[in-house]
């Protein structure tokens, strides 16, 4: 197994994408003070895990993160890339090449790869222990590491030797071993504290136990009388709702046979008054032919009075105009002849006219009579709407209280059913410290 490859992007000084191939055999990186080799170790450490930012010679953790140039903007995040060359199969993995990366954002996140999937960093630590690589290892010696070696206490020595000895990740393993045991021991100190929180409970729990069951029984027989009360009312409700529908028919159907009455009195109203309407205009017709007689009466009598006059003024002519006072006479007599006509055929009609208003008044008072049965058929048939609509009311009354008493068993049900949860879960855990003490 050796180092293959080195992939540096926005870490410190690499800004762009920076991929370094190790080969078999030695490799040396020079330059001038200044030039970044430092950061390339620096790199290989926090890659492998370094979590102290002063070991990688910053401040602050983003320092690890290109912080920008002149040319360039800062990066918001830096990664390296490990590529580790396992074809002798070195490494606990089925591929001939490991990569393991770490990625760190401005925004404080930190993230891990082995082969691109994402792990926790103990996987990492516990996969480089294996291959006996780390961080803190004499993997990566930097300047006056020697020195620090030569002159470290034994106990400090110590961890260089079992490093090199490969026993790192069984180190790793027992630390969690021993971090798993405190925190079983952690667990089980607190199931006795909740062991001796819940003892003295089961008494009262029995008892809520009891009386849930007396509950569920009253329950079941409440359910059961609500049932039939709600059934009796809801019967009667549509029972009252089939009368007033019963009622509301009839209604209808007198209601209709009332207004075809109605209908018929208007159309022979309508009749009578085209026909007064016809006999008016005749008695109009006939007055205007009476006032036009009674003018050429008047012209006669008038005519007739001159002539008398001119009778007595001239009686010399008396023989001559005796025919024309003859003629004027006929014509006199002829024309109150046809005023007595015309006079009596006026007097006949405004009769018959007279006749029709009285028929017409008791078709009128008639109208008004079918009028006011159908007034009083249509407060008949509100009442009975009124008495639909009380009705479904009270069946909507009776519908919204049987479901508000089956939303309140139901939240009853659900306590019940949650507390029954909750005493199921005290009499397991007890069963299982039960279990565990006896063992």
């Amino acid at each position: 197994m050796y180092l293959k490859r080195l992939t540096l992007h926005g870490f410190k000084s690499f800004a762009t994408r920076t991929v370094l191939e190790f080969s078999p055999g030695l490799t040396a990186i020079i330059g001038a003070n200044g030039s970044g080799k430092s950061n390339i170790a620096d790199a290989l450490r926090w890659v492998l895990g370094e979590q102290s930012v002063r070991q990688l010679r910053g401040r602050k953790g983003d320092d690890v993160i290109f912080a920008g140039s002149n040319n360039r903007g800062a990066a918001q995040m830096a990664e390296v890339g490990l590529v580790l060359d396992n074809s002798s199969g070195w490494l606990p993995s089925e591929f001939s090449e490991v990569t393991v990366a770490r990625r760190s954002f401005r925004s404080g996140e930190t993230e891990y790869l082995i082969n691109g999937q994402r792990v926790r960093l103990r996987d990492v630590l516990l996969l480089l222990a294996q291959a006996r690589i780390g961080h803190d290892s004499y993997t990566v010696i930097g300047q006056g590491l020697i020195d620090q070696a030569l002159s470290a206490r034994p106990e400090e020595r110590r961890a260089l030797f079992e490093d090199a000895a490969g026993i790192r990740q069984f180190q790793v393993q027992r630390t969690d071993a021993e971090q798993k045991l405190s925190l079983t021991q952690t667990n089980l100190s607190r199931l006795r504290d909740i062991i001796g929180e819940i003892e003295p409970r089961l008494a009262p729990l029995a008892e809520q136990a009891r009386r849930a069951k007396e509950y569920l029984t009253a329950r079941d027989e409440l359910a059961r009388l609500l049932t039939q009360w709600f059934r009796y009312q809801v019967a009667a409700a549509r029972l009252a709702v089939t009368t007033a529908e019963a009622v509301e028919v009839t209604s209808q159907a007198k209601l209709g046979d009332i207004r075809t009455g109605l209908e018929a009195h208007e159309q022979q109203t309508a009749d009578l008054r085209a026909q007064r309407e016809t006999l008016t205009q005749a008695i109009v017709s006939l007055r205007r032919e009476r006032g036009e007689v009674s003018a050429r009466l008047q012209t006669a009598e008038r005519d007739l009075a001159v002539g008398q006059e001119r009778h007595a003024a001239l009686e010399r002519q008396r023989m001559d105009i005796a025919g024309e006072q003859s003629q004027q006479d006929a014509e006199a007599q002829s024309a109150r002849a046809e005023a007595e006509r015309l006079e009596a055929q006026i007097a006949a009609t405004e009769a018959w006219a007279e006749e029709g208003a009285q028929t017409l008044q008791a078709l009128e008072s008639g109208q008004a009579s079918a009028r006011r049965e159908q007034e009083t058929a249509e407060a008949r048939l509100r009442t009975a709407q009124r008495d639909v609509i009380q009705a479904q009311a009270r069946l909507g009354t009776a519908q919204g209280e049987l479901g508000r008493m089956q939303r309140q068993l139901g939240d009853r049900n659900r306590a019940l059913a949650a507390r029954q949860d909750a005493t199921r879960i005290t009499q397991d855990k007890l069963d299982t410290i039960e279990a565990q003490l006896a063992v």
